[in-house]
């Protein structure tokens, strides 16, 4: 990633994209908080950068069709917080059987495979590869 290059809402990035975000965020915050950078939390963190072009997509897809979060859960019958924590990038809280209908409803399937693609090992750290999927759909 170019320094001062524009990311665009839900824009996928690419391995070197994130490495870069996740190095210079290191390099910012290292003497306040050091214990942020060990080795797992690091991991932790390009997780959260993988995610956050699910979480910027599936937010700008829901406000431009002028649907609002409890709007959203109800149409999927899930609790407003669960949608809160996709859209908020609470990666431990997200779950698969939300986050898979709630792409759909807002039309991002498609979009969403090429992320998957993208980022297999996340993909599958949060349990979405197909087997897993076509039990969280049931």
């Amino acid at each position: 990633m170019a320094r001062g290059k524009k990311i665009k809402v839900g824009q996928i990035l690419s391995d070197a994209d994130i490495r870069y975000l996740a190095e210079r965020t290191q390099k910012l915050l290292h003497e306040s908080f050091p214990s942020l950078f060990e080795k797992s939390h690091s991991e932790a963190m390009e997780d959260s950068i993988r995610f956050m072009s699910v979480t910027q997509k599936c937010a700008a897809r829901r406000l431009s069709k002028g649907i609002t979060i409890k709007e959203a859960a109800k149409a999927i019958r899930v609790p407003q917080y669960r949608l809160k924590d996709i859209e908020q990038g609470s990666l431990r809280d997200v779950q698969v059987p939300v986050l898979l209908p709630y792409l759909d409803f807002l039309g991002l399937k498609r979009w969403f495979g090429q992320w998957k693609a993208a980022n297999r090992s996340l993909a599958e750290r949060l349990g979405l590869d197909s087997d897993q999927e076509s039990k969280a759909r049931k």
